[in-house]
């Protein structure tokens, strides 16, 4: 289904339970229509005013005009609603906010932040202690897109930084932060940077830093990077199931193929032979192991076991393909000082998957054959220069995407608990935390989840509970392994069956440890160490226990 339209993703735009006030006395002349163009939510009602409750929920997507000034006429005219004046005043707010959303796909920059501006002020939440309003930070993501627009790039970071520092247990405000950042400023050097940052809490982004290094010729540093990837999955529901899960586990047989051999080229471009083949044997064997029938005995297999083992071994297929590969990188990479560029472009051993990532470097080995000096160098800078191209035009992202990122509001008053989840599906199981063991015994998994709160809530409450329980543990820091933010659906009904959202639910596994005392085997880990004293001192008084635990 194609989205066209300013305001197709407008419906993601804060939204929240009413304020209470005087009953509305009179219309504006907007219509039905002006309000669903402006925020992409229906006109207000006398009891309602018009927007959708519930951290999953959002307005029916406008399939519109995609000039943004009619848009902004809609919103002016939405806006002249008295109704919004007193008591739908978060309405007013959404609108407000669409409105410059539209004023900046318009390039109509200054206004904008005015609008934004306007925005924050009219906001009459009360202040809660340790929570920064999800409706002012999205003000501030909108006004950074538009300093960046104007030119003011030092003005644009300081907003972004303002929001990271308001959340900084936040995975999915850091997220859309990093985007708006990387779609002005794109270098490599900072998006390396914000990499880094993100990867204390976001085990997902080290796999990016590793491959963004390796092809960019930074083999030490992506040594390190491969040093500290972990391919297990945080655990998951009993009973509950993802569409992907399953497709994951087979999915990472390949990953650690490509990672490892990926690894092993790294290495021999420093030197280390005996690293580099050891790192190749071990890659081997695993690809073994994970194609090789489960002990059963004189057993017969099962018809889940056998389709299991199958989907394992086109897995391992395709992951000694990619491993394969690598080799023949290295192969050529030890032969290219006595082959010309020609004899390396057409060596018929030469690379052909995802080991041309590393082209540029093996070519500059190359001899020159005296007839076409500085011809490998040359072409070594022009697949530089690719890759350069091929990286920013995968972190481009448009105002549609932006706005799609935007944190959803949360009421503020009734942020979740910080309580274990119960035992039963209908009664308190699906809000709170729950710890539970991994196959690594230095491993646990922690989770929470919430059935009404946003996902930025979410990942800060789960990020205090794991620090409450290594607390409990008597030890003062941790490492995300891994991490995983659900999107909860359960399937209701009889012969009916209907797709319902339960909310929103962050996995972690984490490794517990005592920061003045890693294992040696983690000290390259040192700076993804997340403390626990400051995870409490930032979330502790936001997310309190309930009553009967106090």
């Amino acid at each position: 289904m194609r989205i066209m339209g300013w305001t197709a993703l407008l419906c993601l735009l804060p939204v929240e339970v009413l304020a209470q006030g005087a009953a509305p006395t009179a219309l504006s002349l907007a219509t039905d229509q002006d309000f669903y163009t402006c925020d992409g939510y229906f006109a207000p009602g006398l009891k309602y005013d018009g927007m959708q409750k519930g951290s999953w929920l959002g307005a029916t997507l406008y399939y519109g005009d995609k000039d943004p000034s009619a848009a902004i006429v809609a919103c002016d005219k939405a806006l002249a609603e008295p109704m919004l004046a007193d008591r739908y005043w978060l309405r007013r707010v959404s609108l407000i906010q669409a409105k410059a959303v539209h004023q900046i796909g318009a390039k109509a920059y200054a206004e904008a932040l005015a609008s934004l501006d306007r925005a924050d002020a009219a906001l009459r939440r009360p202040a809660v202690a340790g929570y920064q309003d999800p409706a002012r930070i999205a003000s501030q993501m909108l006004r950074a897109v538009a300093l960046y627009e104007l030119g003011s790039g030092a003005e644009a970071r300081a907003s972004l930084r303002a929001v990271i520092e308001s959340r900084p247990w936040s995975i999915s405000l850091r997220n859309a932060s990093r985007a708006i950042a990387l779609r002005h400023e794109p270098d490599y050097a900072m998006q390396k940077a914000l990499l880094r940052e993100g990867a204390v809490q976001d085990a997902a982004l080290l796999r990016m830093l590793f491959w963004l290094t390796l092809a960019k010729g930074d083999f030490a540093e992506a040594v390190t990077y491969s040093r500290q990837l972990s391919f297990d999955i945080p655990r998951g529901r009993i009973g509950w199931t993802g569409y992907t899960d399953e497709q994951r586990r087979y999915d990472l047989i390949s990953e650690r193929a490509s990672v490892a051999g990926a690894t092993a080229y790294a290495l021999a471009t420093l030197g280390d032979m005996p690293g580099s083949e050891g790192e190749y044997r071990r890659a081997l064997a695993d690809i073994e192991d994970a194609a090789s029938p489960p002990a059963q005995g004189e057993r017969a297999l099962g018809r889940a076991e056998r389709q299991d083992l199958e989907q394992r071994r086109n897995a391992a297929a395709k992951a000694r393909l990619q491993l394969q590969d690598w080799k023949r990188a290295m192969d050529l990479r030890r032969a290219a000082p006595g082959l010309t560029v020609d004899q390396l472009r057409s060596h018929p051993d030469r690379p052909q998957g995802q080991a041309m990532a590393v082209a540029a470097d093996f070519l500059r080995q190359a001899r020159s054959d005296g007839t076409q000096p500085g011809l490998a160098t040359q072409l070594s800078d022009s697949l530089r220069e690719r890759f350069e191209q091929g990286r920013r035009e995968a972190i481009a992202i448009d105002l549609m995407r932006i706005v799609e990122m935007l944190p959803r509001i949360d009421s503020g008053t009734g942020l979740p608990a910080m309580r274990g989840e119960g035992s039963s599906f209908f009664g308190t199981d699906m809000r709170g935390f729950a710890v539970r063991k991994a196959d690594d015994p230095n491993l646990v998994n922690i989770r929470f989840g919430d059935v009404a709160a946003t996902s930025a809530t979410v990942e800060e409450a789960a990020f205090l509970a794991a620090a409450n329980y290594v607390e409990r543990q008597g030890l003062d820091g941790f490492i995300v392994e891994a991490n995983e933010l659900v999107r909860r659906t359960a399937i209701v009904g009889g012969y009916t069956r209907n797709s319902e959202p339960m909310g929103w639910e962050l996995r972690l596994l984490i490794r517990p440890v005592t920061v003045a005392a890693l294992p040696p085997s983690e000290e390259a880990s040192r700076w993804r160490v997340i403390k626990v004293a400051e995870v409490q001192a930032a979330l502790a008084r936001k997310f309190a226990p309930p009553p009967s635990a106090k």
